[in-house]
């Protein structure tokens, strides 16, 4: 499923209120998952922090939709909720890229 503005943004739309947030990769294993997301890192040269988007086909293959260097860190965003689902919060999340920065 590729998420609209519609189903992110417009909370009363049928979009919004019928589209949930999935991070269960399924049958594919988590190890393929990390490596494809680390080969994006890679060849974009990403730094400090970014998100890319995976989708797993029907041939369980994993499909990158994009590489996005500049995701929104909102509370209520895909990256945010991402990081409390691996165990992290919003502010930690802030104060480690905050150190990162300082300490380059």
């Amino acid at each position: 499923m590729i998420v609209g503005y519609k189903a992110k943004w417009d909370r009363k739309s049928f979009e919004y209120t019928h589209t949930s947030r999935q991070f269960e990769p399924g049958d594919m294993r988590l190890d393929v998952l990390r490596s494809t997301a680390l080969q994006c890192w890679k060849v974009f040269k990403l730094k400090g922090y970014a998100r890319v988007d995976i989708r797993v086909g029907e041939d369980n293959r994993a499909y990158v939709l994009e590489a996005n260097a500049n995701p929104c860190i909102s509370p209520d965003s895909g990256f945010v909720a991402a990081l409390k689902e691996a165990g992290y919060s919003g502010p930690d999340f802030v104060k480690t890229m905050i150190e990162v920065a300082v300490n380059r």
